[in-house]
């Protein structure tokens, strides 16, 4: 039986429709690490999550605390890894690592992100150095990315003399102090930028990003969504509304270039690979999401 009082890290792993690379994530956090604890929140899965997950964290003999928070929505990135959040706060842990479910850790990743917040003279918000599931050798991103303005998007890492605008949400770990310094996650984001715009606000509040070299996850990158037409909208939707807000909050007085290059970017990529399908509902949500700021 884990003390939940010895307990330093939380994990917080995000399920939608995605059992089963939830289950072979966990089954990597089991395997080599120990004295966590793993908070799983399903934002109201359609498949049968809920009951693969259950039968999975009640299996006896775990070296880990595990705990399932069910939501009574799909509430995006940021609102369902506060749900998490809030759970780990009240733990009283020191680090909370948010963790992809569409990823696998091996027997460095959590100590070698423990030890560069512990080594760090300043607090910091620490990612790993991810890889490419199906392609181990490729470096996916060396900790997050680098904010590209006038392109009104970002360009992952890929060494470590990059520069670090933000760090990955894919694993992001924090020492709980900041997140009760800086704030949980914004909710306004559905998926995309809550990462950069969590990031932007830490380094606002005076902590550090940083990348621990010897962290490597291994990222199936976006499992969980099909890429038919539809959900490519769905993602194009969203990622237009967060980076407008994210432009519009942190350079209000020239937010305007980077918001009309991202439109015209989406536009031209579905004029080209959709035949203009969709272009007019982006323009709509781009006027609905400039008057609601």
């Amino acid at each position: 039986m884990i003390n939940k009082k010895d307990i330093e890290t939380a994990v917080i792993i995000l399920n939608y429709n995605g059992w089963i690379d939830t289950i072979e994530c966990l089954e990597s956090l089991e395997l080599y690490t120990v004295g966590l604890l793993v908070i799983v929140v399903d934002n109201k899965s359609e498949d049968d999550s809920l009951k693969n997950i259950e039968e999975w964290i009640n299996f006896p003999k775990k070296k880990n605390s595990y705990n399932l928070i069910k939501n009574s929505e799909n509430s995006g990135f940021a609102a369902g890894n506060n749900k998490g959040i809030n759970y780990a706060l009240a733990s009283d842990v020191a680090y909370i690592w948010l963790l992809n479910n569409d990823t696998v850790i091996d027997k460095e990743t959590y100590s070698a992100l423990l030890q560069k917040c512990k080594n760090n003279r300043n607090l910091c918000i620490c990612g790993s150095v991810i890889k490419y599931y199906n392609r181990s050798e490729i470096v996916q991103s060396f900790g997050g990315g680098t904010l590209l303005f006038f392109r009104a998007s970002t360009s992952f890492c890929k060494n470590e003399d990059d520069r670090l605008d933000y760090i990955m949400g894919a694993s992001l770990f924090v020492p709980a102090e900041i997140i009760k310094s800086a704030g949980m996650l914004d909710e306004r984001y559905f998926m995309y930028w809550e990462d950069v715009a969590f990031s932007y606000r830490v380094k606002s509040a005076g902590y550090n990003l940083v990348t621990a070299n010897g962290s490597i996850i291994y990222h199936k990158e976006s499992a969980s969504i099909k890429r038919s037409i539809r959900d490519n909208m769905f993602m194009e939707i969203h990622g237009l509304k967060g980076l407008i807000l994210f432009f519009r909050e942190n350079y209000p007085h020239i937010w305007i270039i980077p918001a009309f290059s991202g439109l015209i970017q989406k536009l031209f990529r579905r004029l080209i690979s959709f035949r203009g399908n969709g272009c007019f509902q982006l323009l709509k949500i781009c006027t609905t999401t400039i008057r609601s700021l």
